[in-house]
């Protein structure tokens, strides 16, 4: 009895809470949907009337339940009553223990099973005269047993139909949440998409303006000096922009991204590489050094492969340079043991 309302009870409980976060899901979900045309998993509609068919088998279970609970009941009471002070029971079916008297045949049972009882009536028959069956129990209690017996097999079917109606639920909600979620990452990746995009496109702008050379009529009309003047001022601009190898800006440089973007400023096209920018220009003695000129640092010998460093001069024996990687564009003296020699860009 108590395992029967125990079951009873847990499938209630679970089809309540159920019915909690189905409501629930179909309302968060209910726009879900607006922003794509094709869906994945089920519909609000359909995840509703799960939620209903499991509801109504829990209502249906439970009924049924109840007339079991109160069938057994009775056929306890007839059973009680019988034995009490009803007919005695046949012979055959008395203890046959030595010493068994008809007063511990007739006490109540402790539990009684309308199996037993249905199965003694189908294999011994009525008994007209005595109006009991030979098994021992009269009418009523046989006709309660086959009662019982009805409702149990109505509650059994019930509880198999609520089980797989709870389960489609579930699998009904799980499915729809799931198809929320691949929803919402597919959103966050075109939203991610297109920001990237936009930053991309917003990044060679930026670069576009930032390596613009002047005019050619501009350049035309600047001397020398002038020109070095603009590409040390360009260059001390992105002071404290990070070092980042093979970069040309404009969020980070190396050191021949730097020099070569600082003399696109005005006009002047050079390979990203020393190498071949040790030899993109006159080389100058270093007493005779001009705001703008390249500073070169290698191996100790002049050959463009051992080239390793360049910077720009800005005057008083200082350069502007983007030294290695972990570090900034800074500022930094010129003078250094690895320093072979300078070019003026032409």
């Amino acid at each position: 009895m108590h395992s029967v309302r125990g079951r009873r009870c847990h499938v209630v409980a679970v089809v309540s809470g159920l019915a909690c976060c189905l409501v629930a899901g179909v309302e968060a979900g209910s726009g879900a949907t607006a922003w794509s045309q094709t869906r994945t998993g089920p519909t609000a509609e359909e995840v509703a009337e799960a939620r209903s068919a499991a509801v109504e088998r829990s209502k249906q279970l439970d009924d049924a339940t109840a007339r079991l609970d109160e069938a057994r009941r009775r056929l306890e009471e007839l059973v009680a009553l019988e034995r009490a002070g009803g007919p005695a029971p046949a012979p055959s079916a008395l203890p046959d223990a030595p010493g068994a008297s008809a007063a511990t045949a007739v006490g109540p049972d402790p539990e009684v099973d309308e199996d037993e009882i249905l199965a003694q009536a189908r294999n011994v028959g009525p008994d007209g005269e005595s109006g009991t069956t030979v098994s021992g129990f009269g009418p009523d209690v046989v006709g309660q047993a086959a009662e019982v017996r009805r409702f149990s097999l109505e509650r059994a079917r019930l509880r198999t139909e609520a089980e797989t109606a709870l389960t489609t639920a579930q699998r009904l909600v799980a499915e729809r949440e799931a198809a929320r979620k691949r929803r919402r990452a597919a959103k966050g990746r075109s939203r991610a998409r297109a920001a990237a995009q936009k930053a991309q496109k917003a990044q060679q702008v930026q670069t576009t303006q930032a390596v613009q050379p002047v005019q050619t009529t501009q350049v035309a009309a600047l001397t020398e000096q002038t020109r070095g003047n603009v590409v040390a001022d360009w260059a001390l601009t992105q002071i404290d922009k990070p070092y980042v190898w093979a970069s040309a800006g404009p969020s980070g440089y190396d050191c021949s991204g730097l020099t070569m973007q600082a003399w696109a400023r005005v006009g002047v096209k050079m390979d990203h590489w020393t190498g071949t920018q040790w030899t993109a220009g006159r080389h100058v003695p270093y007493d005779r050094l001009q705001r703008g000129d390249l500073l070169f640092f290698g191996r100790g010998t002049r050959r463009p492969a051992d080239i390793r460093h360049v910077g720009i001069y800005i005057g008083n024996g200082m350069m502007v340079h983007a030294p290695q990687t972990g570090d900034v564009v800074r500022v930094a003296p010129m003078w250094r043991k690895d320093l072979i020699g300078a070019t003026r860009p032409a």
